[in-house]
Parts: structure tokens; sequence; C-alpha cells
């Protein structure tokens, strides 16, 4: 990984994932609601400089380093989420949450194209949080 990369993964404790301080906090039947919000928030201001998008452009390029940012992406997630989501598959859901971001994160921030790119962040929010509430199962 050449030292770009690996200062990203450095970075990523205060950055991964969609948490936000306030994110954590409430009830769990909105957990999705301020996911999908702190998500989509974050990416509209990332400007193409952001850790899910960083993950995506390096696995075409740097199986190595898309390894190394997905372990510190998936750590931080289960590390933030581990308590809120509960249950025997919870780590499998939690994956399944970092997935469903990062397919979201490829098809509108990085390919930009089709129905998705075109949602308005409202809208976008309003999609991700009805998924993200079947996937976590709150």
């Amino acid at each position: 990984m050449d030292q770009a990369k690996d200062q990203l993964v450095a970075d990523m404790p205060g950055a991964v994932g969609p948490e936000s301080p306030g994110c954590l906090t409430g009830t769990p039947e909105a957990l999705p609601e301020r996911i999908a919000r702190a998500y989509v928030d974050r990416m509209e201001r990332a400007d193409g400089d952001d850790p899910f998008i960083a993950l995506i452009r390096s696995a075409a390029s740097d199986e190595r380093a898309a390894t190394a940012l997905y372990r510190a992406m998936r750590e931080r997630s289960l590390a933030a989420y581990g308590p809120l989501v509960t249950g025997p598959d919870a780590d499998e859901r939690v994956d399944l949450l970092g997935a469903h971001l990062i397919g979201v994160t490829f098809s509108r921030y990085v390919i930009g194209t089709g129905p998705l790119s075109k949602m308005t962040p409202e809208s976008l929010v309003r999609h991700l949080a009805r998924t993200l509430s079947s996937i976590l199962e709150v």
C-alpha cells in the first residue's frame, strides 16, 4: 500500500462509517433514519473524498488497500453498531448494512448515473431508512 493509502487507513477511526455522535443515540427504532441521514449528509459533503469512495476506487487498482480499508470500516461499524443491533445474526446484519451503503456509494457517488444518482438527498434518506430498517430488523 502506498503512503497516501496508509495514511487514509490511519485517519479512518474518526471518519469511517455513517455513524456520527448523534447517530448512535436515540431509540433503536429510529436508528435506520439516523444512519441514512448521517450517511447522505456526509456523502453529499464529501466531494469525492471519503473512505467509502476510496474503498471502491482502490478495489479496482489495489486489492490489498481495498481489503485494509474494508477491514477498518467493518471494525468501526461493528464497534459502533454492535451494542444497538442485537440477535444471533447481528454481525451479519451490520455487514449487510455496510455492503448496502457501499453499493449506494458506487451507484450514486462513483458512477453517478441512473435514477439513484438523480434522487434528491431527502428522497435518498427516505429510501435508505426503509431498506436499512429491514436489514437491521429494528
